[in-house]
């Protein structure tokens, strides 16, 4: 696991094999397909590198998928599919990023009812066009995002779209205006959010440090192993800052 890498606390927050566990792949469809109910994808490195069609994890309802680090491309508009489609299932302190330019969304919840807890989802801030949205849904479902930072890097974009209830808490982005989400600047949260040098660790002064919901059930530790909370309370995202 990258989660064991010595170095956790200093390597940056993005795919990288050599930190440790990690599956990639270059071809037109899915990275990893976990099409098992009931089962759980942990402390895993996931890429898809194709130019455009990077479904780069699909699970199936009642899933758990935590502690992962989640990296592709996907620009087509389908609502049931994204970087990650999530159909029913939990994820818990990922990070997911955006890397294909005028991408129409990150996450496809289709109708499912996914449920989001202390995730960083993220497209790099200079993709020539950021995604036209974080979310998108189908017809129904209702998707539950605590404790999540979701930038897309354009504060004209849209944090969702869809006929899905999407409840959000303690939520921060870039892009205003939704109920449950704090609009912050994108580039005062993490180390770096350029697409060569990403580095998606919080930073000293970033407005989701001791702003979020305690959790312990979802979010008892971070992505990296490090306990919640490190300061008055939790930060948001995949990321606990300890402090120097």
């Amino acid at each position: 696991s990258f989660r064991d890498n010595v170095s956790v606390q200093t390597n940056a927050l993005r795919y990288n094999a050599s930190n440790g566990a990690a599956i990639t792949s270059s071809v037109n469809g899915i990275t990893v397909n976990a099409t098992e109910n009931f089962c759980r994808v942990s402390n895993l490195q996931i890429a898809g590198t194709h130019a455009t069609q990077s479904r780069v994890l699909v699970v199936q309802n009642n899933q758990t998928v935590q502690n992962c680090i989640i990296e592709g491309k996907f620009t087509d508009t389908q609502t049931n599919r994204g970087i990650l489609a999530p159909e029913s299932s939990t994820i818990k302190n990922c990070l997911i990023v955006q890397l294909a330019s005028a991408a129409d969304h990150i996450i496809g919840t289709g109708t499912g009812s996914p449920k989001f807890y202390n995730c960083t989802i993220v497209a790099a801030d200079d993709l020539a066009t950021a995604p036209t949205r974080v979310f998108i849904s189908g017809a129904s479902g209702t998707v539950t995002v605590q404790n999540c930072g979701l930038f897309a890097g354009d504060s004209t974009k849209a944090i969702k779209a869809g006929s899905a209830t999407f409840n959000f808490t303690t939520c921060f982005s870039d892009i205003s205006g939704t109920a449950g989400v704090t609009q912050a600047t994108y580039t005062s949260e993490f180390q770096n959010v350029t697409d060569a040098a990403r580095d998606f660790r919080l930073k000293s002064g970033a407005a989701q440090i001791d702003t979020g919901t305690t959790d312990a059930t979802n979010a008892a530790t971070d992505i990296a192993g490090t306990a919640r909370p490190q300061g008055a309370a939790y930060d948001v995202g995949c990321w606990e800052l300890v402090a120097a």
